[in-house]
């Protein structure tokens, strides 16, 4: 399994998203070729960053630990 994208894959963990959802935001960034670090998709087709979410963004540190625990999955 590719592990490309992987602050996708935390943001839709964070949501709860099923894993179908979260693959296809995953092909879809790849289509676009999205930052690497890009979390989603806004309706006006922007891709969001993690690492221009601010730092005081609960969110930002929960991402941050799931990629970390997703980069030590597949070591």
């Amino acid at each position: 399994m590719s592990m490309d994208y992987l602050y996708i894959r935390a943001w839709g963990r964070l949501l709860k998203s099923y894993l179908y959802y979260i693959q296809g935001e995953v092909e879809k960034a790849r289509e676009d070729n999205a930052p690497e670090d890009a979390t989603f998709k806004d309706s006006n087709g922007t891709w969001h960053r993690w690492s221009e979410m601010a730092d005081s963004n609960p969110n930002k540190h929960t991402v941050a630990a799931y990629v970390e625990m997703m980069k030590e999955q597949t070591q």
